[in-house]
Parts: structure tokens; C-alpha cells; sequence
């Protein structure tokens, strides 16, 4: 998409992409992943689901700043 927007699009913005997944496995991991944050998403209370989500390790430096935590949750 990149490649054929070149003339109109200025910036590109990834959302769920991982560039270092080889094999199909890990791509179908990848996906099954997204699917049980998706279902988590639709049926958990929001402010539920944001806690959930940034008790993942990715997210562990956050926890040394509760207050900006506690914003993005918010």
C-alpha cells in the first residue's frame, strides 16, 4: 500500500504490526492473539480492559509512573 500511495501519503501508521514474524506459526500466534484482545475489547467494561491491557509486559515501565498510568486508563 506504501509502495502505491507513494505520491499521496505523507506518513504511515501500523497498528498491530510486527515486521519480525517469519513463519506461519508465529503469524497464526500473532492473530489468535489479536482475536482474544478483540473479544476482550467487545465484552469487558473499557476501564477493565485498559488495566488488563497495560499489565502486559510492553507496558511494564508504566507502572513506574502510576499517575500517567492512571491517565492513559482514564
Amino acid at each position: 500500500l506504501a509502495l502505491q500511495l507513494q505520491e499521496s501519503a505523507r506518513a504511515i501508521i501500523c497498528i498491530a504490526a510486527h515486521p519480525g514474524l517469519k513463519t506461519e506459526e508465529e503469524k497464526s500466534e500473532r492473530a489468535r492473539e489479536r482475536m482474544v484482545w478483540q473479544e476482550r475489547l467487545l465484552s469487558m467494561p473499557l476501564r477493565d480492559f485498559f488495566h488488563a491491557w497495560y499489565a502486559q509486559p510492553l507496558f511494564s515501565s508504566l507502572h513506574k509512573r502510576p499517575q500517567l498510568l492512571e491517565a492513559l486508563i482514564e
